[in-house]
């Protein structure tokens, strides 16, 4: 039996006059589903609720001619981690894929679609969110896109994974979601990992958010300056992926045992 509060999901089509979307629209409120179905082209996606939910794209409706709007959707899902279910043609769900991170992208459909099954599964989905809700939440800065996809896949079955490419993603991460811990870059472009640690410690509402540092150097100038910041700890990109995983578990061991 769903668990996760109100039986709420969303839809997001850029006109709302797709058949397909007003169709599953329709399924999911024959099924007792509480919808909140936005017609993109009409809906400022600033104003859109930001608690944690799954969100049913439609990506036919998306293509070079809308990016904005993609972009600004994809924003959207990240800023609040929601997960994603994407529906339409293959071309058209590979094209919306480039733009959703893999972690929060619950499940595909591609056509032909049956609507039934979709919301069928509609009490699947919002028990594994009901189910995250309860873990841990890492947050990810990193610039090296490649290195976020990695760590996001090692860490996703166990936590929640949020990631940013920059200390400004991150801040803008935090603000809706604030992470049980940060995995945050040494060396990144524009504010360095150890500039944005020290902006988190001086303001009121992220100087408590647990930091480790990632770096790639080996370096004991370096392992010096870290350690000075005073941050959980450090890792090595280079270790071995059970290595760190291990270190992340450890410190929320740890950090559990202290606060007992």
């Amino acid at each position: 039996m769903q668990t996760f509060g109100l039986r709420r999901v969303v839809i997001l089509s850029e006109n709302g006059g797709n058949f397909f979307a007003q169709s599953l629209r329709n399924t999911f409120i024959k099924n007792a589903f509480e919808v909140e179905f936005y017609k993109l082209m009409d809906t400022d996606i600033k104003d859109l609720r930001s608690e944690r939910k799954v969100v049913f794209i439609i990506a036919d409706e998306f293509n070079e001619n809308n990016l904005t709007m993609l972009k600004d959707v994809a924003a959207y899902v990240i800023a609040n981690s929601h997960r994603v279910v994407l529906l339409g043609g293959t071309d058209e769900v590979d094209f919306v894929k480039r733009f959703i991170p893999a972690p929060l992208i619950m499940d595909i459909y591609y056509k032909p679609i049956d609507v039934k099954a979709v919301a069928e599964k509609g009490d699947k989905y919002l028990n594994i969110l009901d189910y995250e809700s309860k873990k841990k939440t890492i947050l990810v800065v990193d610039d090296n896109g490649m290195m976020l996809r990695t760590i996001s896949k090692w860490f996703e079955d166990k936590y929640n994974v949020m990631v940013a490419n920059s200390a400004q993603k991150a801040q803008e991460a935090i603000e809706n979601t604030r992470p049980n811990l940060i995995l945050l870059d040494y060396e990144m472009p524009g504010i360095s990992g150890t500039e944005y640690l020290k902006l988190l410690r001086c303001q009121r509402d992220t100087k408590d958010i647990p930091v480790i540092f990632l770096t790639s150097k080996d370096d004991g100038e370096i392992v010096k300056k870290v350690v000075a910041l005073k941050p959980e700890g450090y890792l090595l990109k280079n270790l071995p992926k059970e290595v760190i995983i291990g270190k992340v578990d450890k410190f929320f061991n740890d950090y559990a045992e202290k606060n007992l």
